[in-house]
C-alpha cells in the first residue's frame, strides 16, 4: 500500500510536471507567434513609409540648377555623373508627362551622351523609331542607356547595351502606375519580354 501510495505520488508529480511542462511551451510559442507578427507589420509599415518617401523625394526632385548646363570636358562629364545617375531614377520612376523637371533631365541627359568621352552612344534604329516622335518615352529610354552604360562601368558591347537599356524601358512601360500609352508597335515589345523573346526580337 506504501508502494502504491509512492508509486502514485510519484506518477502525479511526473504528469504536473509535464502538464506545466507543456503550459510552458504552448507560451513560448504562441509568444514566438506573436513576435513574428509584430515583426512582419512592422516590415510592412517599414516598406510603406520608405516608398511613401521615395515618392515625396521624387516628387520634390529639382533640377532647375541643370538648366542649361554645358559640358566642355572630360573632368566635368565625370563630376556630372552622380547628377545623370539622379536624372536616370527620376525619369524611370516617374509617370510621363511635359513638365519642367522632365524636360530638364531629358536635355541634360542628352547633353551627356553627346560627345560622350566614355562611351559613344548610339540609338537601335528598330526601336527608336518607334518611340523617336514621343518625348518622354524617348527620354526614358535614354535614360535606360545611361544607366546601363554606368552600372557596367562603360565596359559593355553595344548590342548588350541595347538589349539591357531596352529590357529596362520595356518594363517601364509595363507598369500602370506610370501612365504609359502603349500603340501596336511598342505592343509587340511588351509581348516578346513577357515571353522572354525581347533579345530575339531585337
Amino acid at each position: 500500500m506504501v508502494f502504491c501510495d509512492i508509486v502514485c505520488k510519484y506518477s502525479f508529480r511526473k504528469i504536473t510536471e509535464r502538464i506545466l511542462i507543456f503550459f510552458r511551451t504552448l507560451q513560448f510559442e504562441i509568444n514566438t507567434v506573436k513576435h513574428f507578427q509584430k515583426t512582419i507589420q512592422y516590415k510592412i509599415l517599414f516598406t510603406a513609409l520608405t516608398a511613401i518617401l521615395a515618392c515625396s523625394q521624387l516628387s520634390a526632385q529639382d533640377f532647375s540648377e541643370l538648366k542649361g548646363k554645358l559640358l566642355t570636358d572630360s573632368v566635368e562629364y565625370a563630376e556630372m555623373q552622380p547628377k545623370v545617375v539622379e536624372c536616370c531614377e527620376f525619369l524611370l520612376n516617374s509617370s510621363v508627362k511635359n513638365d519642367e523637371n522632365n524636360l530638364i533631365a531629358f536635355d541634360f541627359l542628352v547633353e551627356w551622351m553627346n560627345n560622350n568621352p566614355y562611351y559613344n552612344f548610339q540609338t537601335h534604329k528598330k526601336f527608336f523609331k518607334i518611340i523617336s516622335g514621343d518625348a518622354p518615352l524617348t527620354a526614358r529610354y535614354f535614360a535606360s542607356l545611361c544607366k546601363t552604360a554606368i552600372e557596367n562601368d562603360f565596359k559593355i558591347e553595344e548590342e548588350e547595351l541595347q538589349y539591357q537599356a531596352i529590357d529596362k524601358f520595356v518594363r517601364f512601360c509595363m507598369y500602370k502606375k506610370y501612365h504609359v500609352e502603349i500603340d501596336k508597335k511598342l505592343e509587340k515589345y511588351v509581348e516578346a519580354k513577357k515571353d522572354g523573346k525581347l533579345k530575339e526580337m531585337l
